[in-house]
């Protein structure tokens, strides 16, 4: 998954994310049966619960901090960088218009879902 360009054919990437959803299912069961084989039989219920809740917020947490490295990456990047010069671009939000309300009962106008620009 390192080599993933944007050239990269679904192909290519079906099969990696496949490749490792395998590794990942065939190695997290025996550790979690291994874990879990190691508990008294009382302990158990406690155990699988307070897995499960680090299993969760692992996974949250992970997510959240991928989630930050990869936008900061991509709005560092060169192409967003000119692609925020292009005239195509939307306006940044210290530049941009704010949307005009109706007056009256400043309401959404009836003709459409979302303000005007």
């Amino acid at each position: 998954m390192t080599q993933v360009t944007a050239d990269t054919s679904y192909t290519m990437l079906l099969g990696g994310l496949l490749v490792l959803g395998m590794g990942m299912g065939l190695t997290m069961m025996p550790i979690l049966s291994g874990a879990l084989g190691s508990l008294t039989d009382h302990q158990i219920a406690r155990g699988s619960t307070l897995m499960n809740i680090i299993q969760q917020t692992a996974g949250s947490i992970g997510t959240a901090v991928m989630s930050v490295v990869l936008t900061n990456h991509v709005l560092n990047s060169p192409a967003a960088t000119a692609y925020m010069a292009s005239p195509k671009a939307p306006c940044p939000p210290t530049r941009c218009p704010r949307p005009s309300w109706p007056k009256a009962n400043r309401r959404w106008p009836k003709h459409s879902a979302a303000p005007t620009w």
